[in-house]
């Protein structure tokens, strides 16, 4: 006969209930787990078998780390080894084979700059641990002060810093915003391939210039020139700029340790700006060279920046490729004067 009684789950031992919930829990953790990896592994492997599909800045990123990594950087009988250091003006500005062809044969530069942080040290000890050897680092501003989180070369930085944990746990992150914006600007380029085509030589192009790299999709005038009259309501033309220098900034310390641990020579070179933007420079940056004048491997060359022609430059910040010729050449011509003649 069929048993219809109700059965009393209250009567059952509670333990067993207990182990069942827990049971399930760690199942369900586990299926969370393998999930959370397979897309995880699945995202990383993606972007990295795509890396021309990120927008130019964080493209020329990567690219300028694998760069640091070349321990054949230089040849043997390069004599003068110069490695420049920046943001994106450095970036579009400084030509390293405009500068060697004009300061000799015995000479080889390499643009390792990177657009939209200043913060290089990481870049520079990764040139130099993997076998670079340079003679001279361009600096066009030496480091700026940090905040805590950059200070501190603890482990425990990545806790301090939001934006390096998120990037050490989630690296594809830009990856979809950077599909997005591909998609977008391959209708101009007629398709997805073409356009995949066009961003990979680019990064071509860059690595034959020797990291230097015009910054084309920030100009918006013919004949890549900004037109004649051009101003912005942030400019001060009456105003004379100044150079930040903080030798008491552990950033700065950390670039001393690393000139005397690996001997070269650190050379605080001009920038450029546009007419109008700031005041004519004094010839000399005086203030630059009386705070830094106890260091005796840094050195301060002609003025704390150059005005330029609007021609020459491309958007409101950065050199053309003509702005850049006359610049390294400008600037090969006051290394050889300042510099080159004291070795």
């Amino acid at each position: 006969m069929l048993d219809t009684r109700v059965k009393d789950w209250t009567t059952e031992p509670h333990g067993a209930a207990v182990e069942l919930t827990y049971s399930t829990l760690w199942r369900t953790f586990g299926v969370f787990l393998i999930l959370a990896a397979a897309i995880w592994l699945s995202l990383y492997a993606i972007s990295k078998s795509f890396p021309f599909v990120q927008n130019g800045a964080t493209a020329i990123a990567e690219e300028k780390q694998i760069l640091a990594l070349n321990p054949h950087m230089f040849a043997p009988g390069d004599k003068i080894r110069v490695i420049a250091f920046g943001n994106s003006k450095t970036l579009a500005g400084f030509r390293p084979s405009v500068f060697s062809s004009q300061v000799g044969s015995e000479s080889s530069a390499e643009n390792l700059a990177i657009p939209g942080d200043s913060r290089f040290l990481d870049l520079l000890e990764t040139a130099l641990t993997h076998g670079a050897a340079p003679t001279h680092v361009f600096l066009q501003t030496l480091p700026l002060p940090e905040d805590e989180a950059d200070r501190s070369q603890s482990p425990w930085n990545y806790f301090l810093d939001n934006k390096k944990m998120v990037k050490l746990l989630f690296p594809f992150r830009p990856f979809i915003r950077d599909a997005i914006i591909f998609a977008f600007e391959s209708r101009s380029a007629g398709s997805l391939t073409a356009q995949y085509r066009s961003n990979a030589s680019q990064i071509e192009k860059m690595r034959e210039e020797r990291g230097y790299y015009f910054i084309k999709s920030q100009s918006h005038y013919a004949g890549d020139r900004l037109p004649d009259g051009y101003s912005l309501p942030t400019d001060t033309p009456n105003k004379v700029a100044t150079r930040n220098v903080d030798t008491n900034d552990p950033y700065f310390q950390r670039l001393m340790r690393l000139a005397d641990q690996y001997d070269f020579q650190i050379v605080l070179i001009p920038t450029a700006y546009r007419p109008g933007e700031f005041a004519e420079a004094p010839p000399i940056d005086a203030e630059s060279v009386k705070a830094l004048k106890s260091f005796p491997r840094v050195h301060v060359v002609g003025p704390a920046y150059w005005i330029y022609d609007l021609a020459e430059f491309s958007d409101p910040v950065h050199l053309n490729m003509h702005g850049a010729e006359r610049y390294s050449k400008q600037l090969a011509a006051l290394f050889q004067g300042q510099i080159a003649a004291r070795r």
